[in-house]
């Protein structure tokens, strides 16, 4: 068995999978980790050809398509991704061509992309949901005027009147988000925003703007006394 093999989600040796691969097994297909294929990648005597890519071919469609169903696993996306991306062993399939002209390489990281699309999709729709959430523009803007303090939780609830478990409960999406981070010093939890966090803030504080220029621009404010002033004369005509 392979030194990767050991801890292989398979149980798999390195060997045995690129056997696997190369008969287009249906096993390899929901019982195999990026990271078993990564051991067969580094294996002494480890070939590339036309038989292994058509194998790789159907376990890289079958996860792009299951990471596309459920893009909410941030973990599985960046590993696949990394491992689409970064894998120079990917370079050595892209002298192979798929049956409709497209060498495997270059097929796989189009996967990736189309990964990829989906996260950075998901990402907005949550992050757009998040930032209408009560508190949550506050909280930015508190951290964001308070890059160079140490900012514990308990001056966020102070600074905007809501209670500890309220806050809470908006952080750790925050948290999962990457808009900040909440370091332990001692008996409190200290929080920061992060370059995510600021210029998502950014680009909120920016689409507020452009809709009060919008408002300001179309929708003058007209005093009540000349509301008024104007239904009268148009009853008195």
């Amino acid at each position: 068995m392979s030194a990767g093999a050991a801890g292989s989600k398979s149980g798999f040796s390195a060997e045995k999978l690129y056997s696997l691969f190369r008969k287009q097994s249906p096993d390899v297909v929901d019982n195999v980790a990026l990271t078993d294929i990564e051991d067969m990648f580094s294996m002494p005597g480890f070939k590339v050809d036309d038989q292994l890519c058509q194998g790789l071919d159907v376990y890289y469609r079958a996860e792009t398509r299951r990471l596309i169903r459920s893009p909410d696993n941030e973990v599985e996306l960046r590993a696949f991704l990394d491992h689409i991306e970064h894998q120079d062993a990917i370079d050595e399939f892209s002298r192979i061509q798929t049956p409709q002209g497209m060498n495997y390489g270059a097929k796989w990281r189009c996967m990736g992309e189309l990964v990829e699309d989906q996260m950075e999709v998901f990402e907005s729709i949550c992050a757009v949901k998040l930032m209408r959430r009560r508190h949550v523009p506050e909280i930015l803007s508190y951290l964001a005027r308070h890059l160079d303090s140490e900012v514990k939780q308990k001056d966020i609830c102070a600074s905007l009147k809501i209670s500890k478990t309220h806050l809470s409960g908006l952080l750790g999406p925050m948290l999962e988000i990457g808009w900040i981070q909440r370091t332990r010093v001692g008996g409190s939890n200290h929080v920061s925003i992060t370059h995510k966090g600021s210029a998502e803030y950014r680009r909120y504080v920016d689409a507020v703007q452009k809709l009060h220029t919008v408002m300001d621009a179309h929708v003058p404010v007209v005093p009540p006394q000349m509301e008024s002033s104007q239904s009268v004369e148009h009853l008195a005509t």
